[in-house]
Order: structure tokens, then C-alpha cells, then sequence
């Protein structure tokens, strides 16, 4: 049980905290009732890692999300997967972006619009993180758990000492 997902997220959470990128007295989480309407919107199984990091830091992840390039909060969250295909539809790109994110996915990040994180929701306690650019579609592994995701962007945060 050492090696749970939870167990993985705490740790994850103890090292963000002592670099300084959150400060869980700060951060500010989703409801049980937020989390699940998430699911029923997309009809998706959302993974334990993902539901934990909603549930911490869903509305606000501390240097995270402050000031960087990266939109990945709850109220974003809640839309960018309906939007991008509404829009797909509309730009006739919606065989194509069905192909790479299919009815299990969510897109769970943003970076300046143009490049997007997406979740495969099926059932799994984590889920890799996926790419796509809105271009091309191209797609591939970006991370191989959305806990990696998470400490990538911590990386990044520790690098950049402004954000």
C-alpha cells in the first residue's frame, strides 16, 4: 500500500509545499459535488490521481497555475473538452480531433491555446497524459501519469523563480 496513488500524491503534495509552489492552507480544492459533475458532464470515470488533484488544488494550485502559461483549473476544465469539439464541428476537424480524443477522454490542460493535456477516464486509478496539437492533431505520451504531469510543471516552477 506504500505505493498507492494516494500515498504518491501526498508525497508529491509534501515536496511541491516545501519548494514553496503550494501552500495547502492556500490552495483551494473542488467539492465531491464539483468533481462529480465533472464526470456526469463527459459521462467519464475520472482516475483516483486526477480526482486527488481536483480535490486539493482544483480551483487554485498555488505557483502552478499562477502566472505561467498553463490553464488546467476546475472552471476551465469543466468546458475545454465540450468547447474543442463544438469547435471542431464547426471547422469541419470533428472525424479528426473524434480520432485522437475519443468519448473516454478529457482534456485536462491548455498551454496558450493551441496545446492541449488530454486524460484517458476508463477506470484506471491514473491515466497517462496525452498531447495534441490543434493544428495537426498530432498526438502522443506527454507524461506517463498525471501525477508526472503535475511534478513536471513543479519542475518548471522551481526553475522560474517569478512564477
Amino acid at each position: 500500500m506504500a505505493n498507492s496513488i494516494a500515498n504518491r500524491f501526498e508525497q508529491l503534495c509534501g515536496e511541491l509545499e516545501r519548494d514553496g509552489i503550494i501552500d495547502r492552507s492556500a490552495v483551494a480544492g473542488c467539492t465531491e459535488s464539483e468533481i462529480q459533475a465533472l464526470a456526469d458532464k463527459y459521462d467519464l470515470n475520472l482516475p483516483e490521481s486526477y480526482q486527488l488533484f481536483l480535490s486539493l488544488m482544483g480551483h487554485d494550485a498555488g505557483r502552478l497555475t499562477r502566472y505561467g502559461e498553463y490553464d488546467f483549473d476546475y472552471n476551465t476544465v469543466l468546458n475545454m473538452t465540450e468547447d474543442k469539439r463544438r469547435f471542431a464541428t464547426d471547422d469541419g476537424d470533428r472525424d479528426a480531433l473524434d480520432r485522437v480524443v475519443g468519448p473516454n477522454d478529457l482534456i485536462v490542460l491548455t498551454r496558450l491555446g493551441d496545446y492541449q493535456l488530454f486524460i484517458r477516464c476508463d477506470g484506471g486509478a491514473d491515466s497517462e497524459v496525452r498531447y495534441f496539437f490543434s493544428d495537426d492533431f498530432r498526438n502522443d505520451i506527454a507524461y506517463p501519469s498525471v501525477l508526472a504531469m503535475i511534478d513536471s510543471i513543479g519542475d518548471e516552477c522551481r526553475r522560474i523563480k517569478y512564477w
